[in-house]
């Protein structure tokens, strides 16, 4: 198979405040070559302020305030979106262009466009009870070529169990949460609260579904 470069998503592997220099990076970098980037589907000035509001959020999240540190996490959510939704235009506007690509503040690989397998077990890098009642903040490491992430959480340790691939409540009886979401980072909330819980995650790309995680206790306020 034939390989060009695209742009990277490696971008949404990086900590806060590596988005935040990332970002404005991409903003300036777009910026100073308007003539190659003249209709973004994010305008610039929206580039800019959700990249400010994250920077924004993630200082007052420094207090521990519960409510501000879910508000840097729908903020980050959100900066992942947009820049997402940006890197697919570079990616039209480069048809395959290296240079066109740097030009923009992302940066290049090369890879297949149809992964050859399925995604690789996820794995989890933070499960945090979050300070209010029956919520959990998630995150797991970022895959190259992932589409979606599904979220689980049961009331036993029974692995979860997929059927031709798609999963059912019914084949998983015990599973009281269930996020599917293309972001690496979710919340979950109005969990049950005082309550041991089990977090599993599955992984998804055009390929198929990867194995889920095995189950991790938490216990919830």
């Amino acid at each position: 198979m034939i390989r060009i470069p695209s742009v990277s998503m490696d971008f949404k592997r990086l900590s806060i405040p590596e988005q935040v220099v990332f970002g404005q990076n991409v903003h300036d970098q777009m910026l100073a070559n308007i003539l190659i980037f003249p209709t973004p589907d994010v305008p610039l000035a929206t580039l800019l302020s959700t990249n400010d509001d994250l920077a924004t959020k993630a200082h007052e999240a420094e207090t521990g305030d519960h409510a501000k540190v879910a508000a840097m996490y729908d903020a980050d959510r959100l900066w992942d979106t947009t820049f997402g939704t940006q890197a697919e235009y570079v990616d039209r506007i480069a048809n395959g262009s290296e240079t066109i690509i740097l030009q923009s503040g992302f940066t290049a690989t090369k890879s297949e466009t149809i992964p050859a397998t399925i995604p690789n077990v996820p794995l989890v890098t933070e499960a945090k009870v979050n300070p209010v009642p029956g919520s959990v903040h998630v995150e797991v490491e970022y895959q190259k070529g992932v589409r979606h992430y599904l979220y689980f959480f049961s009331t036993s340790n029974t692995p979860i169990n997929f059927e031709n691939n798609e999963f059912s409540f019914a084949q998983n009886p015990d599973v009281v949460g269930f996020i599917s979401d293309n972001h690496r980072k979710v919340d979950f909330n109005n969990l049950a609260s005082s309550a041991t819980l089990y977090l599993s995650v599955a992984a998804q790309n055009t390929a198929g579904t990867g194995a889920p995680s095995s189950p991790m206790a938490i216990k919830t306020l």
